[in-house]
């Protein structure tokens, strides 16, 4: 700051004027910080005395409140009632006593000025009587607790019994597993299954002893005091365990089981496959026997002449039905009386064939019937029948063109038009035959071939034996995988409901897998696809596949 110059004087004065103003100020500031703490000071120690006269003006009114006969002593009557308004505590007579007996040992009661002395011995005696509360329910909740473990330990007990019990249980059904036949192979599917059954009754009965000791366990903590919740947590550690392990042990049985399943499933496909192949042969032998068209054999079956064929009417055909005649077996040729004979190695090794095909020849028994029809009811929601485009269908003839041939339009050769040439590879369905022809004696058959559905009639085998037809095997094996639809056409109208219902319904085919021909492929109109409806034989499920693509991509290819 600069110093003034004040009028009159000079330069030096004026700063030496100015300091002693600076020090008066510095004075002054410091006088009045000291006056204005001196004042808070004494406001606060007023405000204090004030406070502390209306305290003792409070305790002496409450002590004049409860001085009845205002002589300036409260009695122990008068004490007594003290301690009940102002703390609400019930004082006994000996507590009464015993302030007294400290306060004022001889004394006519307590005086206004021992007040706070009587506070004290009042809020003493209620802490001893809390205690003793206190002490009371300690004891009267150790003793609940103690009751309650006790409880709980006869109800863990009884939890681990019914443990124990699951635990064996699921031991004897391993020992079951264990002592299942190595070779499943050489059970019959009924067999499997009555194992499968067997297995999974066990497993049923295991899984409901673990569910009760579970359940057991977990009842344990109902209701539990929290102060025994960490001592129970350690006692069904273990038992728990026991149940954790017991159902993973149930779980590793189950897939042995379902695997049991599948193979009686697959097992039972086979047994199918080999009566219906019986079953058709005894049919077709009645119906050559009989020179009956298939529609002929369908009546025969169709008692009721309903136009389908029930359980009943299935098993009272083959009770009457023209049977093969059992040949008798010849007594066994020495290799010395065949060569004697004759007879080669090459018709050796032919006849041994031969015995080993009739051989595989199985009997049909009734349950076997009643196994296929049930195979064969394709009704909805099984109600029980085949119909007539079922049965029909299981009598068609297929057979091979294993030689380029000509198909005619009647059974002479001589003056018959050549319908068109047929490619080694065509399937043809046999629709009547075989026939001698009278001219030449071929054997004729007359066909329709499946890939354009010209009718007509082709040689069987030549006269110098060269074999022109040869029955078609009706077996395909996946080549590139695709789906197995319940309907010919893939879009079935092409709605979204429709689309959705086709991707629920459909079954993947994977490479290798292989079907049987229920009927031959022909061209969906809308897709181009070549389309067959056949069986799976590894699980028996039927519908319809796609056996060429509308670019030529092979989907099945027939087995040889």
């Amino acid at each position: 700051m600069r110093t003034a110059e004040l009028p009159g004087l000079p330069n030096t004065e004026s700063k030496q004027l100015l300091a002693k103003l600076l020090q008066r100020i510095n004075e002054c500031t410091r006088a009045m910080d000291t006056c204005l703490t001196t004042s808070r000071g004494a406001k606060k120690t007023a405000e204090n005395k004030v406070a502390a006269r209306e305290e003792m003006d409070k305790k002496s009114a409450c002590f004049d409140n409860y001085d009845v006969d205002k002589d300036g002593f409260l009695s122990r009557i008068e004490t007594k009632k003290y301690a009940r308004g102002e703390f609400n505590f019930d004082m006994s007579n000996e507590a009464v006593e015993a302030i007294f007996k400290v306060l004022v040992p001889e004394g006519k009661g307590v005086s206004k000025d021992k007040l706070q002395r009587l506070k004290v011995a009042i809020g003493v005696a209620r802490e001893k009587v809390m205690d003793q509360n206190r002490k009371r329910a300690r004891e009267a909740k150790e003793q609940r607790l103690a009751e309650m473990r006790n409880t709980v330990t006869e109800q863990l007990e009884e939890a681990e019994k019914l443990v124990t019990a699951a635990d064996e249980l699921v031991g004897k059904v391993e020992q079951g597993v264990a002592l299942l036949p190595t070779n499943i192979q050489t059970l019959t599917s009924t067999e499997i299954t009555g194992l499968a059954d067997e297995s999974e009754n066990t497993i049923k009965e295991a899984r409901e002893g673990g569910a009760k000791a579970k359940e057991a366990l977990k009842e344990l903590a109902t209701g539990i005091d929290f102060d025994l919740k960490t001592w129970l947590e350690v006692n069904v550690r273990r038992p728990e365990g026991v149940v954790l392990r017991c159902e993973q042990r149930l779980s590793k049985i189950g897939v042995i089981t379902a695997k049991l399943r599948d193979d009686a499933r697959k097992k039972e496909t086979e047994e199918m496959y080999t009566v219906e192949k019986e079953v058709l042969n005894m049919i077709r032998h009645h119906q050559h026997a009989k020179e009956l068209s298939t529609e002929a054999v369908f009546s025969e079956f169709d008692a009721n002449e309903d136009g389908k064929i029930d359980k009943a009417e299935f098993l009272a055909f083959f009770k009457t039905c023209e049977k093969k005649p059992k040949e008798d077996e010849a007594p066994a040729e020495s290799a010395e009386d065949k060569k004697e004979n004759g007879e080669s190695k090459d018709d050796d090794e032919a006849a041994k064939k031969d015995k080993t095909t009739k051989q595989t020849s199985v009997e049909v028994t009734d349950t076997d019937l009643l196994r296929l029809f049930s195979s064969l009811d394709e009704s909805e929601e099984g109600e029980g029948h085949i119909s007539k485009d079922r049965f029909l269908n299981l009598l068609r003839v297929f057979m091979k063109v294993v030689q380029e041939s000509v198909i005619t339009s009647t059974i002479q050769i001589k003056d018959s038009k050549a319908e068109r040439r047929l490619e080694i590879g065509e399937i043809v369905e046999v629709m009547k035959g075989p026939q001698k022809e009278e001219t030449t004696e071929l054997i004729r058959v007359h066909c329709k071939v499946v890939k354009d559905e010209i009718q007509g009639w082709i040689t069987v085998a030549g006269n110098q034996g060269t074999v022109f037809l040869v029955e078609a095997n009706n077996q395909f094996r996946v080549v590139k995988e695709t789906i197995l639809t319940e309907s010919f056409e893939l879009d079935r109208g092409g709605s979204k409901d429709a689309t959705r219902k086709l991707k629920d319904t459909t079954r993947k085919l994977k490479e290798g897998e292989v079907v049987e021909v229920r009927e031959w492929a022909r061209k969906e109109p809308k897709s181009g696809l070549m389309r067959m409806k056949c069986k799976v034989l590894s699980d028996g499920e039927s519908g319809w596949v796609t056996t060429v693509g509308n670019q030529g991509t092979v989907y099945m290819e027939l087995i040889p």
